[in-house]
């Protein structure tokens, strides 16, 4: 029995028995012989009482989509969880700590970087170097993006102008009454612009 080729792969199967993975042929191959640069990287920024469903989400979307194979490496996306001070944890709404990975690197090694927020009550508490750092990233020309209440965040740090919010529908109240002069919407997962 013959294959049809796929891109450049052919496959022979002369017993008719044996199947062959052709994703797990593909990834076998790309990741022998070839060395990758991620496509795209991801700098995160966490504030105080966090939800981990938002972290987890997002990251294991990224290391889904950055994987060859079963590996859960970095392979075709990376991302990086910052801090101004990575030896202090930052506490998840469940009490889960989670540690950042480095100090802020520099916003150009990134093609966004990421806010998620926490409870409302908590926004306040944000670091005042987190926030410098997302004007930096912002005056950079790197796209910042609010996961979760960060929405709140980027329109408290006035880098919302001109541009509409997604917002989760339990906040969209808070958020109009903060932020009369955004537009926010809910119901949609991301807006571009």
């Amino acid at each position: 029995m013959t294959r049809k080729p796929v891109g450049r792969l052919s496959f022979e199967n002369e017993r008719n028995d044996v199947s062959h993975d052709v994703i797990a042929d593909i990834d076998r191959i790309l990741s022998t012989n070839h060395v990758m640069e991620p496509e795209l990287n991801i700098g995160l920024l966490l504030w105080p009482e966090f939800p981990l469903l938002a972290l987890a989400g997002l990251t294991d979307t990224l290391r889904h989509a950055a994987d060859i194979g079963d590996n859960s490496k970095k392979m075709r996306c990376s991302w990086n969880l910052m801090s101004a001070d990575p030896a202090r944890s930052v506490c998840a709404s469940s009490g889960f700590r989670i540690h950042a990975d480095s100090t802020h690197l520099p916003p150009e090694n990134f093609d966004y970087i990421a806010v998620i927020g926490g409870l409302l009550r908590s926004l306040s508490q944000g670091a005042a170097a987190d926030r410098n750092y997302l004007h930096l990233a912002h005056q950079k020309g790197v796209p910042v993006i609010g996961i979760c209440t960060g929405s709140f965040i980027l329109a408290e740090e006035g880098l919302l102008k001109g541009h509409t919010a997604a917002v989760h529908p339990f906040h969209l109240k808070d958020f109009h009454a903060r932020f009369p002069a955004i537009n926010a919407v809910a119901g949609k997962d991301y807006i571009d612009g």
